[in-house]
């Protein structure tokens, strides 16, 4: 595969980005997908271990609603992992990398032709980013030609801090980047929708007092 050499001065100071671009495809709907899944099956165990037999466990959940509030998490659960590139949530320190602002995510139709679009404005301090790949010791980049089945079709500047970010990332997390890092918080935020929306659903729809105990006061028997 071909390669470049980084270049910060072909940055613009501020831009739009797909945040699931830039950060290397870490944060998407397969990793939502999994851990609301996980959710699902301690949900389940949950019903089966405090006694709730009659609640049948059949309501939709709603996927698309954790994957928007998952991506508008990310600017804060980027800055705590990342607080040098990203800017720091506790001391509002900022980072080579500002996310201003995120719009409305979008989950991929196919998975094979596009991704996941989390629309983002970033600014840039194409100083810190240069002295952040130095440090870290990245130089070069795929320049996005040469592998197999794959057409570069983004502008130089857009390729460019696309390759460069998640490459830090990377180099920061020693080599053994992977979306660990966001299970947890994404977890949590999933546990939240149930306990504030599943268990009170279930407590109106079969009136069981397992759930009722979650202040909802309607139901007396399972």
């Amino acid at each position: 595969m071909g390669t470049m050499v980084f270049d910060a001065g072909i940055l613009p100071e501020r831009m739009q980005v797909n945040l699931v671009n830039l950060i290397g495809g870490v944060y998407d709907g397969i990793l939502v997908s999994g851990i609301l899944n996980g959710e699902l099956d301690r949900e389940a165990d949950f019903l089966r271990d405090s006694g709730c037999r009659g609640c049948k466990y059949e309501f939709e959940s709603d996927f698309e609603g954790l994957f928007k509030a998952g991506a508008e998490l990310l600017p804060h659960l980027l800055g705590q992992e990342f607080p040098e590139l990203f800017g720091s949530p506790i001391t509002g320190e900022k980072g080579a990398i500002t996310i201003e602002s995120v719009g409305t995510a979008e989950l991929s139709d196919d998975y094979f032709s596009s991704t996941d679009y989390v629309p983002a404005t970033i600014a840039i301090d194409r100083g810190k980013l240069a002295s952040l790949m130095a440090e870290n010791g990245v130089s070069e980049l795929w320049d996005g030609h040469g592998r197999s089945g794959f057409v570069r079709t983004a502008d130089a500047d857009y390729w460019t801090v696309c390759q460069a970010v998640p490459e830090l990332m990377g180099s920061m997390q020693g080599g053994a980047f992977e979306d660990l890092w966001l299970v947890e918080p994404i977890s949590e935020l999933s546990s939240d929708y149930f306990h504030e929306v599943v268990d009170q659903e279930l407590a109106e729809k079969y009136g069981c007092p397992v759930h009722s105990e979650n202040g909802t006061p309607w139901a007396w028997g399972c």
